[in-house]
């Protein structure tokens, strides 16, 4: 019986062991900053538009985990207008366009 236990507590001492060294495939890449920067133009390239919903006719963006309307500031921007795959964002005369999907589709 003993060594049936020892085996036992040697068995679940290594698997919790081995289990605290697993990587976690969610966690940014080393040197990925996570941090948002002040500067609006820097963190415009930080954004990301991941979802459009369509509501009663109203398109709704969720940038980077946070839902907007059109209307709504985004850091120096203004949320000028969304469609099913872009958001326009602008400064003044400056725009930029967040889209939901790349042009470049890859096999």
């Amino acid at each position: 019986m003993k060594p049936l236990l020892f085996s036992s507590l040697a068995l679940l001492l290594s698997t919790s062991a081995t289990a605290q060294q697993l990587n976690d495939p969610t966690r940014p890449a080393a040197g990925v900053s996570t941090t948002a920067s002040t500067h609006a133009d820097a963190s415009a390239k930080q954004w990301v538009l991941e979802s459009v919903v369509n509501r009663n006719g109203q398109f709704k963006a969720i940038i980077s985990g946070s839902l907007y309307a059109r209307g709504a500031r985004l850091g120096q921007y203004h949320i000028a207008r969304i469609d099913a795959n872009s958001v326009l964002l602008t400064q003044g005369q400056k725009q930029l366009k967040l889209e939901l999907y790349g042009n470049d589709i890859k096999n």
